[in-house]
C-alpha cells in the first residue's frame, strides 16, 4: 500500500539516500535540492516520503498556487523503478491531492519523457500557451495539467 509521509529527522538522511538513477539524474533534482528548495519557500509540509508497505521508494513535492497544485517534484528511487511502483504513488498522489485540497486543476512540469508518458496515461495533457512556452525557455521543461 502507498502511503505519504512528512519529513523528520529521523526519515530525512534516508530520502536524501534515494536516487533517481543515471538516466534520472537528468530530469530529476536531488532530494536534498528539493529539501533545501522547499525550507526556504517555507514549504516543507508539502514535501513528502513516498512509502510502499514499510519501503521507502521515492519523493514528492507539491504545493498550491490559486486554485491550482503545482507537482515540482516526483521521484521514485532506482531500486524501485520499473516495477509500477510509479504508477501507483502517482495515482495515490492525485487522489491525495484531489482530496485534501480541491483544486481545479493540478499541473506538473519535466523534461523527462518517461514521466510526460506517465503523466498522460493519468490524464495530463500538453499545455501550449505563453506562459508555459516561456517556461519551456528558461526551465526545459514541459508543463502537463490535468483539469479536476
Amino acid at each position: 500500500m502507498i502511503r505519504f509521509h512528512k519529513i523528520t529527522k529521523k526519515n530525512v538522511w534516508n530520502i536524501i539516500a534515494l536516487t533517481a538513477g543515471e538516466e534520472g539524474k537528468k530530469h530529476v533534482a536531488l532530494n536534498s535540492h528539493t529539501l533545501i528548495e522547499a525550507i526556504f519557500d517555507n514549504k516543507l509540509s508539502f514535501v513528502k516520503a513516498i512509502h510502499y508497505n514499510d519501503k521507502l521508494i521515492g519523493l514528492t513535492y507539491f504545493y498550491p498556487s490559486r486554485n491550482i497544485i503545482f507537482i515540482s517534484s516526483f521521484m521514485i528511487d532506482d531500486k524501485y523503478q520499473g516495477k509500477g511502483y510509479g504508477s501507483k504513488a502517482f495515482e495515490k498522489l492525485i487522489e491525495f491531492i484531489k482530496n485534501k485540497h480541491s483544486p481545479l486543476k493540478i499541473e506538473v512540469s519535466t523534461s523527462n519523457p518517461i514521466a510526460i508518458n506517465l503523466y498522460k496515461k493519468f490524464g495530463f495533457i500538453d499545455t501550449n500557451n505563453q506562459r508555459t512556452q516561456n517556461f519551456y525557455k528558461k526551465y526545459n521543461e514541459y508543463i502537463l495539467t490535468l483539469t479536476l
